[in-house]
């Protein structure tokens, strides 16, 4: 179907001798859970006590416990939704081919409304014949107990309000986050080092999304009896403000992301998406509670500006002035790159969404979303180029980012590149190395056939491809940044550049001179948008 022919880079690690002294400590004179916050990870043994004592504690203090569970949902999961009478009516999703969706599953319960289509099996995969959002009264608990991922450029976890009844009788999918996501830099673990991002692998962890501040506290307590410290707990409230819950077919329903990106040691991640080691819980109360106390609204951190990458502006234009005299007189096009999603908001942001009742493409305040919706299709000669700045190596600091190409009409991502593995060194394909910070940018090419093509991404026209007679789309991410816990402010960036190339075209220019405006309003634009920020 797709296939890359890129440069590959791994990162690693050494052991944290600090972490080696703590863990001895523990050993020694503390309890074999807790001491001074640090928690001794659970053996699988002690992971099935700890379910089993809990689910006692909440029955027996008046609250029946429904037990889901977690699955990695992957590109080829598409293909059920994609086929002929399958189950995707928006497509695949807008998924990211480059990080798998741990969803949940749970069962219903009494009185809960289904809508036909949920109950059709929504995101269309047989890993599990329970549901993967629900309506959920004011009194319910979700609780995820499991492990956070192995050592990953990235993770995160998110509770969505998926869809939502209109005025008008009609439902409109959301899929706009009720909070910010818990990510290694902000979730409750049991860390050798305070707020550590190396130290936040394979760590035992419990997010608990609830309404009810009472029946957190009921949660809390029968977790601590069953042998979890509350120091790896972690709350994702619910609010009124943006959810309306219920069990009827007025009320709002939940769902949830667990994203991870590039897990270092392929058979780690292997089992890790094959069996994530996670356990979901629906806590009900027998008898219902009012909510009498709700959560507010949750604040959300802000993007915080420290640094732009106004300085690469220079060499992004020498990058694109070789690009230019490459494939002259051959370029015909170039398209502009955009905030995403393209309704007047500067980023996807699920409050925002939720007030407005539009769509927010399972937004995440940990990404920078830039997204190009260029008019070409390509055939067997021509191609894109794309050009842009590596995030994870300027000044932003990301953990990662990526370009995705997708179908719209699918809905699909279909194949990407990415920081972490292709983006060093394609820049030299057009810069010697005399240009300062050739290696803060990127240039890559997206064909049909990248058959002798370094940097080269290959799109197939298979039903996980791109049809012939479609354009392609292009999304790009940008996860995290140094001084942060959620994503850079767009302002922060310089967007990327795309161009198309059609070999066979006959021009007796170079640039005519329609291109050649666009070409300069593309400079204008960045220039002017980032040499007026100020730190």
């Amino acid at each position: 179907m797709s296939k890359i022919r890129l440069e590959k880079n791994r990162r690693q690690t050494a052991t944290s001798m600090k972490s080696y002294f703590v863990t001895l400590v523990c050993l020694l004179c503390c309890s074999i859970h807790t001491c001074i916050g640090t928690h001794l990870p659970f053996t699988d043994k002690e992971r099935g006590d700890i379910v089993q004592k809990f689910i006692s504690g909440m029955n027996e203090t008046g609250y029946n416990v429904g037990v889901g569970s977690m699955f990695n949902f992957m590109t080829r999961d598409c293909v059920v939704l994609l086929l002929p009478g399958g189950t995707g009516d928006q497509g695949c999703y807008g998924n990211n081919p480059a990080s798998p969706y741990g969803l949940y599953t749970l069962p219903t319960i009494e009185g809960e409304w289904i809508d036909d289509d949920i109950n059709e099996g929504r995101m269309g995969t047989n890993h599990s014949k329970q549901l993967g959002e629900h309506r959920i009264r004011g009194d319910e608990a979700i609780i995820f107990l499991g492990k956070t991922p192995p050592k990953s450029a990235y993770y995160g976890y998110t509770h969505y309000l998926k869809r939502r009844k209109l005025n008008d009788g009609g439902n409109v999918t959301i899929f706009g986050s009720l909070s910010d996501s818990l990510n290694p830099t902000n979730l409750k673990l049991a860390r050798s080092m305070h707020g550590s991002f190396e130290d936040s692998f394979d760590k035992d962890v419990v997010i608990i999304a609830t309404p009810h501040r009472d029946v957190y506290s009921a949660v809390e307590d029968a977790l601590k009896k069953a042998g979890v410290s509350s120091n790896i707990m972690n709350l994702q409230a619910i609010s009124p403000e943006l959810f309306r819950w219920g069990l009827g077919k007025e009320a709002d329903t939940l769902s949830f992301l667990n994203r991870v990106a590039f897990i270092e040691n392929d058979e780690s991640a292997d089992d890790y998406l094959n069996d994530p080691k996670s356990i979901i819980f629906r806590v009900t109360p027998r008898v219902e509670k009012n909510v009498t106390d709700p959560y507010v609204k949750p604040t959300r951190a802000p993007r915080t500006m420290v640094t732009n990458e106004h300085y690469l502006e220079h060499t992004l234009n020498k990058l694109e002035d070789a690009v230019l005299k490459t494939y002259s007189p051959n370029i015909i096009h170039a398209a502009d790159v955009k905030d995403f999603p393209l309704v007047g908001q500067s980023c996807m942001f699920g409050e925002r969404c939720i007030m407005n009742e539009k769509p927010c493409y399972a937004d995440n305040g940990d990404a920078t979303y830039f997204a190009s919706y260029p008019e070409q299709t390509i055939t067997d000669n021509q191609f894109y180029v794309i050009i842009g700045v590596d995030h994870m190596r300027s000044s932003t600091g990301a953990k990662y980012s990526s370009v995705v190409v997708g179908s719209t009409i699918k809905n699909l991502g279909i194949e990407g590149f990415n920081s972490i593995e292709h983006m060093e060194s394609s820049s030299s394909v057009y810069l010697d190395v005399l240009h300062e910070h050739r290696d803060s940018v990127y240039a890559m090419t997206v064909r049909r056939d990248c058959t002798d093509h370094d940097f080269c991404l290959e799109i197939g026209n298979g039903l996980l491809g791109l049809p012939d007679e479609e354009p392609p789309n292009f999304l790009f991410r940008t996860y995290l940044h140094k001084h942060g816990s959620v994503g850079a402010p767009v302002d922060s960036l310089l967007m990327d550049r795309l161009f198309f190339v059609d070999p066979d075209s006959n021009r007796t220019s170079a640039i005519s001179k329609g291109d050649k405006l666009a070409h300069k309003s593309i400079r204008d634009k960045f220039h002017l948008r980032n040499s007026a920020i100020k730190l």
